[in-house]
Order: structure tokens, then sequence, then C-alpha cells
């Protein structure tokens, strides 16, 4: 798969998220920088050891710009992150990666440090082969 049909996917995905109603129809557009190398995002403390599971968890109550990833199902949520997997195996970057995804996404607002998390958790606890493209 090449990195721009990663991405699209992805989006597609996110976009896709039957039930994730708007969250924040009002809220500005962000101006927060793309760069993903200078955002930081906190792993979460969990019980749950990385997996499926785990991801869902997080994801449950994470922010995605003006959709609300708390209303979407698992299968949904594992199909976001899966997805993020599938744009990672073809990266050549973290950073890139990120930035790829904001600008896709731009209608959802999301932000680079959202994206950051999101994939940054589809690594953790989906792929953990892509590991060594996490900053």
């Amino acid at each position: 798969m090449n990195k721009f049909t990663g991405s699209a996917l992805m989006a597609v995905a996110l976009l896709a998220l039957v039930g994730c109603g708007n969250s924040n129809d009002t809220a500005a557009p962000s101006s927060a920088s793309t760069s993903a190398t200078s955002v930081a995002t906190p792993v979460p403390t969990t019980t749950t050891p990385a997996g499926p599971v785990a991801f869902v968890e997080w994801a449950k109550t994470a922010d995605l710009g003006t959709k609300d990833p708390a209303l979407a199902g698992d299968d949904q949520l594992l199909s976001i992150g899966n997805s993020g997997c599938d744009l990672m195996s073809s990266a050549p970057s973290f950073g890139w990666a990120v930035e790829q995804m904001v600008k896709e996404l731009k209608e959802t607002q999301v932000t680079a440090g959202e994206m950051d998390g999101w994939l940054r958790q589809s690594v953790i606890n989906l792929c953990p082969q892509h590991k060594v493209l996490l900053p």
C-alpha cells in the first residue's frame, strides 16, 4: 500500500464514524502547528496490557477534533487504529504520518497533538512492529 492510500484509508475511517456526532460544532479551526516533532503526547497509565482492548479504552476518552469517539463502537475504533497501522507501514516517519492525517482531516479540526495520540496508540497497541518510527 502506498503512503497516500494509507492516509486516505485512515481519513475515511475517521470521517465515517457512525454515531460520532460533532462534539464542538462552533470550535474555531486550530492554529496549532502540524509539526509532530514538537508534540509530546503522554501515554496513559493503565492496568490493561497493550493490545486491542487497551486501544479501545484509550480511544473512548481521546479527543478527535469535532468527532466524539466515545459514541463509536469498538469495531469502528479498531478500524481507525488498524488504518493507522496501515499508514505507518509505509510512512517515512511518524511526524510525516501525523502531518498527512491533519491535512486529510482538516474539516474535523483535528490537531497535531490529537493525531499524534491516535497514531501513537495505534502503534503501541495494534502494530508494535512500527515502534521504531515513534519519536
